[in-house]
């Protein structure tokens, strides 16, 4: 186990280890681990690396995401991520990251109504998310304990996934999101770096909820 300082200015830190996951799809579904109830809310606080000083610098913006509706789609009940931006007058598109899609669970597995995977702790395997010509993006399950450190307080037992990019040429690039759920509470903190530059990030981490 170790544990790793990831904001100098933000109260939030890592944990982690291996992980056994011995809970079943089902369990998860039952569980309603990624809290898909009408009326949930959350808010979350953003930061953005700076080069020039090393840190992460809070940027007065905030991401509020809220299920709004639900809405049956061949024949499946998903709810409705609403997703709005309070603070500066700065267009980060970041919104998108969050919400502003319909999602059901699955399984286990958090799907939008293509199919496609937006976040599941079923399996380690790298599962396919869409292609840009030859060049194909992945994401991936990490199967450890994580504990965070926020300013929300402190999360035990986060799940882990990343997102990448597998090039053409057989290479991987480096991790583009990082997404951290907890099971029952939702979201509580996203990583979004830029594909030029893996030390342009933006921190999403939660700041405020209305879980039932």
């Amino acid at each position: 186990m170790y544990k790793l300082l990831l904001l100098s200015i933000i109260p939030f830190f890592l944990i982690s280890c291996n992980k056994n996951d011995n809970s079943s799809s089902q369990d998860i579904e039952a569980s309603n681990y990624f809290a898909l109830t009408l009326g949930n809310s959350w808010t979350y606080d953003v930061f953005e690396f700076r080069e020039s000083s090393g840190n992460y610098e809070p940027l007065g913006y905030k991401i509020i995401t809220s299920i709004s509706r639900k809405k049956t789609i061949n024949g499946k009940i998903f709810f409705y991520l609403e997703t709005n931006e309070e603070g500066n007058n700065v267009n980060f598109n970041l919104v998108d990251y969050v919400g502003n899609i319909f999602v059901r669970d699955s399984l286990g597995y958090l799907v939008r109504p293509d199919g496609v995977i937006k976040f599941t702790t079923q399996t380690s395997d790298p599962y396919f998310i869409n292609a840009t010509g030859l060049n194909k993006q992945y994401g991936q399950y990490i199967p450890e304990v994580i504990t965070l450190e926020t300013p929300m307080g402190n999360f035990q037992d986060i799940d882990f996934n990343k997102t990448f990019l597998d090039f053409e040429n057989g290479n991987n690039s480096h991790d583009l999101e990082k997404t951290y759920y907890k099971s029952g509470a939702g979201l509580v903190v996203k990583v979004v770096t830029s594909i030029n530059n893996p030390n342009s990030s933006y921190f999403l981490v939660l700041t405020d909820s209305n879980v039932n």
